[in-house]
């Protein structure tokens, strides 16, 4: 009679470092995050449109120059800052939301609540912002962003 003997198998048992879970998002995950994205911006940039147009309108009928150039960019401004606003409250980060951030920092003087007056502004506050939208506004031209040449902008008359 044979015996048959099964060799053991030679397995090393040791202190091997545990598997490094996949962290990595499948491709249906990654469209449904970007789908949120779009939807965000989509939302935003039609609420702000509303509500500029009919601030804008409102303004107008009020006797305000709306031609002005200034006038255009302090309402980019505006246009800007809202849009920081309204993201923060949808949970998206926004770059203007920085400068909201920089505005709530500066100090007041009890009597500037009733006058509007005294404002103390922290110059190291004020370089540090014209610094970042100096950034904001080259980085913007690199990119190529600066097509003057589409006219896309809402029609605000």
């Amino acid at each position: 009679m044979e015996t048959t003997e099964k060799k053991s198998a030679n397995v090393i048992k040791g202190p091997w470092p545990e598997k490094e879970e996949n962290n990595s998002l499948s491709a249906g995950e990654i469209t449904k995050e970007v789908s949120k994205v779009v939807a965000a911006q989509e939302f935003v940039n039609a609420l702000t449109q509303d509500i500029i147009v009919q601030a804008i309108h409102n303004l107008k009928t009020q006797g305000i120059s709306i031609d002005d150039k200034n006038f255009v960019y302090e309402m980019s401004l505006i246009i800007e800052i809202m849009k920081g606003s309204i993201y923060r409250s949808i949970g998206f980060s926004y770059p203007t939301q920085m400068i909201s951030g920089l505005l709530k920092e500066l100090s007041i003087e009890k009597e500037a609540l009733l006058s509007f007056t005294g404002w103390r502004l922290n110059q190291e506050q004020v370089k540090e912002l014209l610094l970042y939208l100096e950034t904001v506004e080259n980085q913007h031209l690199i990119d190529g962003d600066d097509n003057d040449d589409d006219n896309d902008d809402p029609d605000l008359s």
